[in-house]
C-alpha cells in the first residue's frame, strides 16, 4: 500500500468513527494535536520511523478532512 492509499484508509476509518468537524476552530485544534504528536516523535533521540509514518499519516488525514469541511461550507470550492 502506498502513502496515498494509507491516508485514504485512515480517512475512511476516521469518518466512520468520528463526526465531521463542527467548526474551523475544532478542525484547527485537531490538526494541531496531530502535528504535535508527530513533532513529539521527531524530537526523540531514537527515531521510530513506523510511528513517525503513522503520525504523518494522521496529520495528512486530518488536513484532508478539514479540506472536506471547508468544501461543505463554501460550495464554490
Amino acid at each position: 500500500m502506498n502513502e496515498i492509499e494509507h491516508v485514504l484508509k485512515n480517512i475512511q476509518k476516521a469518518e466512520s468513527k468520528f463526526d465531521n468537524f463542527h467548526s474551523a476552530h475544532e478542525g484547527y485544534g485537531i490538526i494541531k494535536e496531530e502535528f504535535e504528536e508527530l513533532w513529539d516523535e521527531i524530537k526523540l533521540k531514537s527515531h521510530n520511523y513506523k510511528r513517525m509514518y503513522e503520525e504523518a499519516s494522521d496529520v495528512a488525514c486530518t488536513a484532508i478532512r478539514f479540506m472536506k469541511f471547508c468544501r461543505t461550507k463554501d460550495k464554490e470550492l
